[in-house]
């Protein structure tokens, strides 16, 4: 037995010898200059790393750093397009040997990102993403200069990315034509590696505001890219949260859908409950709950819903009395390039009252609103 316990022990001696060994020497912070290198060529931009980057040994071996930036161009209101205070990463400890830097998921805490769009349509984020092919054959040549001092590196550095996770993040997107903004007071994010192909886990949490909206936001779902971005879908839905602007109020919403993909038809949930305010007073309140189908087509063109089934209570002075039960069903269908919506096999109660029928809005300067119903009973 005593034999078996000091065989563990010098394993573990030599496991932690190893350990620090290694992290003696290797310097994280020789990889400054080739992340700032690679960002330069990717982007065109400065990546600045003001503080160290240093060996982390819990709850886990990894890295931290803090006080990093990717600066703006010269002329916009702030000077980095996005930062963060402090970020921390796991790293696999062999692949270090075959200079693989494989890194788990990156946690940043107080990370804040900055758009602004110029009243001349020039934006923060113009070339920020170059074409490397040109600038790879001109700049490999001075790479090994880049690193002289390090230990036995006569090939390059692999850096792989597991996922990413933000807390306490912040966001302003600044449109200076408009005039308009949207703020992100508060961000919270976790999301794991952005593969292709692959199913990919993404929470969010999200407080701010965009313009005189109000909102606050938080959902879950699985993301699915594609080579061809509008091809990407999405499964497991689940979004929430509330809104408000000075004329209505959403104290709570839900909406959850199956799968989301263009082209193919989803199954969507919703519940909401709100009112329409003027000053502190409620004119108008309600909830309003139900399912649907629906589908947008590859090309954007043409959106339809089917087997939607709502149902809606609401209360206010406004009403003929002073709580009414609605509930509408039927179909609709909206050819966005021509701005003509197609409403079918319509089913539409208010309390006792019953219509049926169909109808067609053509938008326009001046909208073309036209209905066929009929009903048996009419009591407002």
């Amino acid at each position: 037995m005593k034999k078996i316990i000091y065989i563990l022990l010098g394993l573990a001696v030599a496991a932690v010898v190893a350990i620090v060994a290694l992290v003696s020497l290797i310097d994280p912070n020789q990889f400054k200059p080739q992340l700032a290198e690679q960002v330069r060529k990717s982007t065109g931009r400065e990546l600045v790393m003001a503080g160290e980057i240093d060996w982390r040994f819990w709850p886990s071996l990894g890295l931290s750093l803090e006080q990093v930036a990717l600066r703006n161009p010269t002329g916009f209101a702030e000077l980095d397009l996005v930062r963060f205070e402090q970020g921390e990463a796991s790293v696999a400890l062999l692949p270090l040997l075959s200079h693989r830097l494989e890194i788990g998921k990156v946690t940043l805490s107080g990370a804040h990102l900055f758009i602004q769009t110029k009243v001349d349509g020039s934006s923060n984020l113009s070339g920020l993403i170059k074409d490397n092919t040109p600038s790879t054959a001109t700049s490999e040549p001075a790479q090994p200069a880049a690193e002289p001092a390090s230990v036995g590196e006569s090939q390059p550095w692999q850096i792989s990315l597991q996922g990413i996770a933000l807390s306490q993040a912040s966001a302003l997107v600044q449109d200076d034509r408009s005039g308009t903004s949207l703020r992100l007071d508060r961000l919270d994010l976790d999301m794991g590696q952005l593969v292709t192909g692959q199913w990919v886990p993404v929470t969010l949490a999200a407080k701010g505001s965009a313009d005189k909206l109000v909102f606050d936001v938080k959902g879950q779902t699985q993301i699915k890219l594609a080579q061809e971005v509008m091809a990407s879908e999405l499964k497991d839905l689940s979004l929430s949260g509330s809104l408000s602007d000075p004329s209505l109020r959403l104290d709570s919403f839900s909406i959850k859908g199956d799968r989301l993909a263009l082209g193919e038809w989803s199954n969507l949930t919703l519940a909401l409950k709100g009112a329409k305010v003027e000053g502190q007073q409620a004119l108008l309140a309600g909830s309003l709950e139900g399912t649907l189908k629906g589908r947008l087509d590859k090309e954007m063109k043409l959106a339809e819903l089917s087997d939607v089934l709502l149902t809606a209570v609401l209360e206010g002075d406004a009403l003929p009395r002073p709580q009414m039960k609605l509930k509408l069903a039927g179909f609709a269908r909206a050819e966005l390039d021509k701005q003509l919506i197609t409403l079918s096999k319509l089913v539409m109660s208010a309390d006792e009252a019953l219509l049926s029928g169909d109808g067609t809005v053509q938008l326009g300067a001046v909208p073309a609103i036209s209905f066929d119903l009929k009903g048996e009973k009419l009591d407002l």
